[in-house]
């Protein structure tokens, strides 16, 4: 009776692994077939999806794609992204939940008005995941540390060459959670920590960013319809037409001698230009308007006044600074904290 039972046993057991391994090989030949359809229906819309190989293990408890060489371009290359071997990896069991590895180096190439600029982004950490839900993606997020960015072709704003200009991260965290019935409309958020700049007008409170932290809505995102045919300019006027405003959840800076935590609104004038109004504690705000009349970009005479009526709403913090708590708006171009006319914004031109 016993030794009956024992070859019973042995024998469910090995229907039941030869079922898991027909099930395992069919969902890894699922994985590489939905791949495949990705990249072809992409290439279809104009897009470049390549590698140089893929390849599917992990038998028996995980699906372990390895993708060497992947390179994706947007249409007619307005952006061509080249990186190095790239690993997902989920539960047969659980494909709603892939999880990513791509450590290494990233080439980005972005065109514009028949300029490249090119840039390489090396990461000695980086790992992201997907939410997928119903086969549609809901979230994305992705993590890494160590980062190097490097400008390896094109021209600054300035018109100076971009070549060597290099920022550097100790960690980067990112997740965009998409649009679905509960939240119709897609939230970012994006957190930095121990940020290096290039010497220039961008360090404008200096070299070093201790932190950045900022959660943001992005409200009209179906009215935004970008495409090869389509200029910058023109799918930012249908996205503002269509109600199009960001929507700043929460927004964390310190920088410098500067630390500014605020929530509130922007959106797009008439002009295209932006136009918000913020709720903000700033700490350092003398830094700052300091800062400006270094950079040249307000005089001395209208920094003095500045700083004489921020004066009038600050109030002493325990360690001694004086923090002022007060509405930050934009409007016409001009920069306004609490009652004073800080400075003229420079026009954004979205086509350059």
């Amino acid at each position: 009776m016993r030794r009956r039972f024992l070859v019973v046993s042995a024998g469910c057991l090995a229907v039941a692994a030869i079922l898991y391994s027909v099930f395992w090989f069919v969902a890894s030949n699922n994985l590489q077939g939905g791949v495949e359809n990705w990249a072809a229906g992409r290439r279809a819309a104009g897009w470049i999806v390549a590698w140089k190989n893929i390849s599917i293990g992990g038998f028996p408890f995980v699906l372990r794609a390895r993708v060497k060489g992947p390179r994706i371009a947007g249409p007619k290359s307005s952006w061509d992204w080249r990186g190095p071997e790239l690993v997902a990896t989920a539960r047969p069991w659980n494909l709603s939940r892939p999880e990513f590895i791509f450590p290494g180096r990233h080439h980005l190439s972005i065109l514009r008005n028949g300029a490249a600029r090119d840039f390489t982004l090396t990461a000695a950490e980086a790992l992201g995941g997907v939410h997928i839900d119903g086969g549609v993606p809901r979230g994305i997020t992705a993590k890494l540390a160590q980062i190097d960015i490097q400008s390896t072709a094109g021209k600054l704003p300035s018109g100076r060459a971009a070549i060597g200009q290099k920022i550097t991260a100790d960690a980067i965290s990112f997740r965009l959670d998409l649009p679905h019935l509960e939240t119709p409309d897609p939230v970012i958020s994006v957190a930095l920590a121990g940020v290096l700049l290039p010497d220039g007008p961008a360090a404008l409170l200096g070299r070093d960013i201790r932190a950045l932290d900022a959660r943001v809505k992005l409200l009209g995102v179906a009215a935004f319809k970008p495409s090869s045919r389509l200029r910058l300019s023109a799918a930012l006027g249908d996205w503002r037409d269509g109600g199009g405003t960001v929507e700043i959840k929460r927004l964390h800076l310190d920088w410098g001698k500067m630390k500014f935590d605020g929530d509130g609104t922007i959106a797009l004038d008439a002009d295209l230009q932006p136009v918000g109004a913020m709720r903000a504690r700033i700490q350092g705000y003398r830094a700052l308007v300091d800062s400006l009349v270094h950079a040249r970009q307000i005089p001395t005479r209208d920094a003095d006044m500045a700083k004489f009526v921020l004066n009038m709403v600050a109030r002493a913090t325990p360690g001694g600074k004086n923090t002022i708590t007060v509405p930050v708006t934009v409007q016409d171009r001009r920069l306004f904290i609490g009652p004073a006319s800080l400075m003229k914004l420079p026009r954004i031109d979205w086509e350059n």
